[in-house]
């Protein structure tokens, strides 16, 4: 649904950094990848008033949520645990400082709820094992984070149960987990946190 991603950035929603914590705890704009495989986002910024009041942006993203996951999987109310996208956080304080989050089931939905409007143009994520099993070519130029070496897909191989997230997009990204490799358009910050500059590309990041 890529006009509210495009909605969002007209009321204010700008792009940040995120949560230093092991949990999900964002201060700025992120994504984060768990290890199961779903995606939450977290969006913060000044609302603008000139396109949305508070109550405004709440109806307008409440009734998306709705609309998609009633396309998607034929619920029209937001009363199930395994919703294809919810609602976590939606607030406006009394200075017009805003927080969204929104809770995905798959990186699938993320990206059918956003089009190339979200933070990310392209993700998808799995196991190491998965990934090579459908043809995902990790013969990238791939460098462990601990000491920024080469490595080869060979190595990555023997590590079939960690997490690979292919995204597009230029975003900062908390995994559930601690990054192990990345591609040369990642950005570790923290064990758990990268930063992603692959505008144009594919970047890789493989975490346990």
């Amino acid at each position: 649904l890529a006009g509210l991603a495009a909605v969002l950035w007209l009321a204010g929603f700008l792009l940040g950094g995120c949560s230093k914590s092991d949990h999900f705890e964002p201060l700025r704009d992120c994504l984060y990848i768990r290890e199961n495989g779903t995606v939450e986002e977290a969006l913060f910024d000044t609302l603008d008033k000139d396109y949305f009041s508070a109550d405004g942006l709440k109806s307008f993203i409440e009734e998306a949520v709705i609309r998609y996951n009633s396309d998607a999987a034929g619920i029209a109310r937001d009363d199930d645990d395994h919703l294809p996208v919810s609602i976590k956080k939606l607030e406006t304080d009394e200075n017009s400082q805003a927080v969204l989050i929104l809770d995905y089931a798959t990186p699938k939905h993320y990206i059918d709820f956003n089009g190339e409007a979200g933070l990310a143009k392209q993700l998808t994520t799995g196991s190491v094992e998965s990934a090579l099993s459908v043809g995902v070519n990790l013969d990238v130029g791939l460098k462990a984070v601990k000491d920024g070496s080469a490595v080869t897909p060979d190595a990555i191989k023997k590590h079939g149960k960690y997490r690979v997230v292919l995204i597009q997009g230029v975003t900062p990204v908390q995994v559930q987990g601690k990054v192990m490799y990345i591609s040369d358009n990642v950005t570790v910050l923290e064990d758990n946190v990268v930063s992603v500059n692959a505008e144009n590309e594919v970047a890789y990041i493989i975490f346990k």
